[in-house]
């Protein structure tokens, strides 16, 4: 497998990886690894002297916290050595950038998550209807969530934004990058328990957006 230049978000990875392999018709079995930890004290307080830290002045500010995830993946071929199934399947992956960026005053709108959301439905062919659970990477971030609301709103209208989706950063703080990944592992666990399928979305960052 050649070096993917942008390795910056998980879900672009792990396609380019899908990609390639379903290309090249080349065995392919990997894990995918991502940890990271902000709980000592000298990250604290460089938070605190950068007026980044989460406090009651300061609700938008950064919780520390400290996360660990992996993801084990292979093509169908290799699935079969791993045991009995079935293996859950990962579809295709939309990405793209906000023009504007959500940390900017004003209304934060979903429409580039909720067309990317579109997009892998259409690639995964899932009916919306049978997504029941959204597992998602930001945290705390007001605007994050009203994003992931209108999200909600306007394609699984019956879905609950408390009960219904799972931000994985809001309990181990907000370790940006590693929790899409941590995302995407619980996206894997509750299609492997609950035999549904499941929509992973990553928008924790100010402008990158991706659906899977």
């Amino acid at each position: 497998q050649a070096p993917v230049e942008d390795q910056s978000n998980p879900i672009a990875l792990l396609d380019a990886v899908c990609v390639s392999s379903h290309r090249l018709q080349t065995p392919t079995l990997g894990i995918l690894v991502a940890c990271d930890s902000g709980i000592d004290q000298a990250y604290v307080d460089a938070l605190a002297a950068q007026g980044r830290l989460f406090g009651g002045k300061n609700m938008q500010g950064a919780r520390p916290g400290e996360v660990a995830a992996a993801l084990l993946f292979a093509d169908a071929a290799q699935s079969v050595l791993m045991g009995e199934g079935p293996f859950p399947s990962l579809h295709r992956a939309s990405w793209g950038s906000r023009e504007k960026s959500a940390d900017e005053r004003g209304r934060v709108s979903a429409e580039l998550l909720g067309r990317l959301v579109g997009l892998a439905l259409e690639a995964s062919k899932i009916d919306a209807l049978k997504i029941l659970l959204v597992s998602a990477d930001h945290d705390h971030n007001s605007s994050r969530e009203s994003e992931l609301a209108e999200l909600l709103t306007e394609k699984f209208p019956e879905l609950d934004v408390v009960k219904d989706a799972v931000k994985v950063a809001q309990a181990c703080g907000s370790m940006h990058q590693v929790t899409t990944t941590a995302a995407l592992c619980l996206a894997h666990q509750y299609a492997v328990d609950e035999q549904l399928p499941v929509l992973c979305t990553s928008l924790h960052d100010p402008h990158w957006r991706a659906a899977v």
